[in-house]
């Protein structure tokens, strides 16, 4: 985790310019563009390391399993018919056909 200390320093931290409402997006947005920059950057120069590339497949195994995945898949699944009846008046004609498939 060290490795990100670096890329995230740079963000706006909650209650700091750049969070929130409108006035804010635009801080906002070119954060997140320079946090993409630099993790671009960060990526290029760890292309050929076999060590961070091991670690990185950890990670990501262990974000896309199914001992992480299931609870909040699970959740989506459930509360997902009561959010549409609630809200399908607010949705597009193309939205609500696609929603209902």
């Amino acid at each position: 985790m060290n490795m990100f200390k670096g890329l995230l320093g740079d963000l706006p931290q909650p209650g700091q310019p750049g969070e929130g409402g409108a006035a804010g997006s635009g801080d906002q947005n070119a954060g997140m563009d320079d946090l993409f920059k630099q993790f671009g950057g960060f990526l290029q120069e760890t292309e050929g390391n076999d060590q961070f590339k091991g670690a990185l497949d950890s990670v990501v195994n262990d974000i896309l399993s199914k001992d992480s995945l299931y609870k909040p898949m699970k959740a989506l699944k459930d509360a997902y018919p009561d959010w549409l009846e609630k809200n399908w008046e607010g949705l597009s004609d193309e939205d609500l056909e696609r929603y209902n498939k």
